[in-house]
């Protein structure tokens, strides 16, 4: 790490962590840039656009990354792929 020259302290690093899926996905990656942050550290999270409310909301930054995880919010869809209580069932959109 370069020094900062008004503090004489190593520089964070800016750190992208990247997540696809459902927020049981993206949580875990939410915690480690929390960490990261709070160690001094720019941290990117980039996943689907239909996540960056959450993530901004946390204070962290954000960047949208195909494929989006839009399909998490459509109702007709979830109950077609998933379970409420067994989760998803189906592993593609051919099924």
């Amino acid at each position: 790490m370069t020094p900062d020259p008004a503090t004489k302290k190593p520089a964070g690093r800016r750190i992208v962590l990247t997540a696809l899926g459902s927020m049981g996905d993206l949580h875990p990656f939410m915690a480690i840039a929390l960490g990261l942050k709070a160690r001094g550290h720019e941290a990117i999270v980039a996943s689907g656009e239909c996540y960056r409310q959450q993530v901004e909301a946390a204070g962290l930054g954000f960047r949208p990354i195909r494929p989006d995880s839009n399909w998490l919010g459509d109702e007709q869809f979830m109950r077609h792929f998933s379970h409420p209580r067994m989760g998803l069932l189906r592993g593609s959109a051919a099924n």
